[in-house]
C-alpha cells in the first residue's frame, strides 16, 4: 500500500512543469476569446500625446507565422456594434506578438465607463493568446490595465491530485491506528 501511495504522489510532481507552461488560451481557426472588464486602474495624467490603446499579446511559438486574427471591440455588450481590426501574425514566430489597436488623445474614449468587452477570434492558423491589455485616457486620466489570459485546467487538476493524495495518506494513516 506504501509503495502506491508513493508512485501516486510522484504523479503530481508530472503536473508541475505542465502548469508552468499552461498560461494562455489556445486558439484554433475559428475560435474565439470574448474579454470583459469591468474596471481598469488609475495611472494619473497621461502624457500629453498619450491616446487609448488595445491589445493582445500572443506567446512566442505557438503560431507559424502568417495566421490572421480579428479584434472586435465593444462599447459594452457583445451585441452592440464593434469596431473590427484584422491583423496578419509576423512570419517569424519566435518571437511575441501583439496586435494593438492605437487611437489619438484627441479622440472621444473608446469606453468612458472604463467597462467594456472585446472579442479575439482567430481567421487562420493557430496561436496561443497570453495577455489583453487596455489604456483608456477618461476625464484627463489615464487608466490602464494588463489581464493575463489563464488557462488553469492543468493547474487545477495537479492540486486537485494533491489534495485527493493529502486525503488519502490521513486515511491510510487512521486506518493504520486502528
Amino acid at each position: 500500500m506504501q509503495t502506491k501511495l508513493v508512485k501516486l504522489a510522484i504523479l503530481p510532481i508530472l503536473f508541475l512543469p505542465l502548469s508552468a507552461f499552461s498560461q494562455g488560451v489556445l486558439l484554433n481557426a475559428g475560435d474565439s476569446y470574448v474579454f470583459e472588464f469591468s474596471s481598469l486602474d488609475y495611472y494619473g495624467p497621461p502624457q500629453p500625446t498619450q491616446g487609448g490603446m488595445f491589445f493582445a499579446n500572443f506567446a512566442a511559438n505557438s503560431f507559424m507565422g502568417g495566421e490572421s486574427l480579428r479584434i472586435d471591440l465593444f462599447p459594452d455588450l457583445l451585441f452592440d456594434t464593434p469596431s473590427s481590426y484584422t491583423f496578419v501574425m509576423p512570419t517569424d514566430p519566435t518571437e511575441t506578438y501583439r496586435a494593438t489597436i492605437l487611437w489619438s488623445s484627441f479622440d472621444p474614449p473608446f469606453w468612458p465607463d472604463l467597462r467594456g468587452m472585446a472579442q479575439i477570434t482567430m481567421l487562420t492558423g493557430v496561436a496561443q493568446l497570453d495577455g489583453i491589455g487596455v489604456h483608456q485616457i477618461v476625464n484627463g486620466g489615464l487608466y490602464s490595465q494588463f489581464f493575463p489570459v489563464p488557462e488553469p485546467s492543468v493547474s487545477v487538476l495537479g492540486l486537485v491530485g494533491i489534495g485527493g493524495l493529502v486525503f488519502l495518506r490521513r486515511r491510510y494513516r487512521v486506518k493504520n491506528r486502528t
